[in-house]
């Protein structure tokens, strides 16, 4: 046998074993990256929670209570849960402005605080406005000390996971709250 054909063998599987290990490390790496991402996901998955949505609605209510003589007028907040998780409504705010908050009771026959929602369910808070409720006369105070400026009212909808929603009322009761 030839010597040179020994060595040439030699060389061909030294280097069909660096081509062997070449690809061995990069599978280590493309392993381990993959293990990376897998955690990355996991960890983000775990520490995720799903966000409650929730729609609202701020208009004028009139209310008919029985015999259907007599009539309640105010203001009514409807709040519809359209999240797939059920939501807490602790409180609900009138925002006149970043410092300004007022926050007052609901009025019956609206539903009370707190008010769990499940998903599709809704809740009506009522602000009873008559001539013996004080609530028109405090909110048109409360818009006067942050500046008369109704028209950026909002009524800020907290839940008991903190997440704080706004709802922006419509021209009528803006309307309404503005002093004659």
């Amino acid at each position: 046998m030839n010597p040179d054909y020994f060595s040439y063998e030699t060389l061909r599987i030294a280097s069909e074993s660096a081509y062997w290990a070449k690809l061995s490390m990069l599978g280590v790496w493309f392993s381990g990256l993959a293990t990376f991402v897998a955690v990355c996901i996991s960890l983000f998955v775990a520490f995720s929670r799903p966000k409650p949505r929730i729609r609202g609605k701020v208009d004028i209510n009139i209310v008919s209570q029985p015999p259907f003589n007599s009539h309640l007028y105010g203001v009514g907040v409807t709040i519809n849960n359209i999240g797939a998780n059920q939501v807490r409504i602790t409180s609900l705010k009138w925002r006149f402005s970043k410092s300004v908050r007022v926050l007052y009771a609901t009025s019956q026959p609206g539903d009370s605080l707190p008010k769990k929602l499940e998903h599709g369910d809704s809740a009506n808070f009522f602000f009873l406005s008559d001539k013996n409720g004080e609530w028109l006369e405090d909110m048109r105070d409360w818009a006067d000390k942050a500046g008369g400026r109704v028209n950026k009212l909002k009524v800020e909808v907290s839940l008991g996971t903190g997440d704080v929603f706004f709802i922006k009322p419509t021209k009528a009761v803006i309307d309404f709250l503005r002093p004659s």
